[in-house]
């Protein structure tokens, strides 16, 4: 399983605006492993022809909500990190930050966990998120509103791929590990008829943090 821990968009749809610049508490509500991708020169911004693993992390914001159909849920906000442990890497700080002690070792069971997660903006004034660290002492998060997704490419689990953004799910299928025999042949249909009848307060607006420096 990719997810062990190892020791050290516009969607098109209603425009609910961002989260503002700051800190905030949140918890981990979503890991998608999407995957071996092409690396892009952060410089030129083109394919180097080297591939990494990459992970969607997406993170709930209780105290930052919108209301959908008449019912306030708590934001969302994701961002693109290298599934890489090595010690300049991000996803030690974040790990580190959901598990102070360090005792997990899958990354799915960080899922749920909190942090004090800050907002801060690129340059085309979208929101990202810039910094992750262990909750204070004393501060408070409520329980996750929206349910945990856990999507691992080694453990390929269809019904959880059909749930996904069309935009993810492409990502994944870009991905160099990714073979076309782990779908059904008709699961692209099957896909679409599933999104289509998805209502829109299943799950939270989400942000994705498509800058990747890290």
């Amino acid at each position: 399983m990719v997810l062990k821990v190892q020791e050290p968009h516009d969607g098109g749809g209603e425009d609910f605006g961002r989260i503002e610049d700051g800190s905030y508490p949140a918890r981990l509500v979503q890991i998608i492993d999407i995957g071996e991708q092409e690396r892009i020169d952060f410089d030129t911004g083109k394919p180097t022809g080297q591939y990494q693993r990459r992970l969607f992390l997406t993170f709930e914001f209780p105290t930052e909500t919108i209301e959908i159909n008449g019912e306030e849920w708590p934001r969302w906000q994701s961002m693109e990190v290298t599934l890489s442990f090595h010690k300049r890497a991000k996803l030690p700080q974040i790990v580190s930050a959901l598990d102070p002690k360090y005792q997990v070792t899958d990354l799915s069971e960080l899922v749920g966990r909190p942090a004090l997660v800050t907002i801060g903006s690129t340059k085309n004034g979208k929101p990202k998120i810039t910094n992750i660290v262990q909750l204070p002492k004393g501060m408070q998060v409520e329980d996750l509103k929206n349910p945990p997704v856990i999507f691992d490419m080694d453990d390929f689990d269809v019904e959880v791929f059909n749930t996904l953004p069309n935009f993810i799910q492409n990502r994944i299928k870009e991905a160099k590990n990714f073979s076309a025999d782990m779908l059904p042949d008709n699961n692209e249909e099957e896909s679409k008829k599933k999104q289509d009848k998805e209502e829109p307060k299943s799950e939270a607006p989400n942000d994705f943090d498509d800058e990747l420096p890290f």
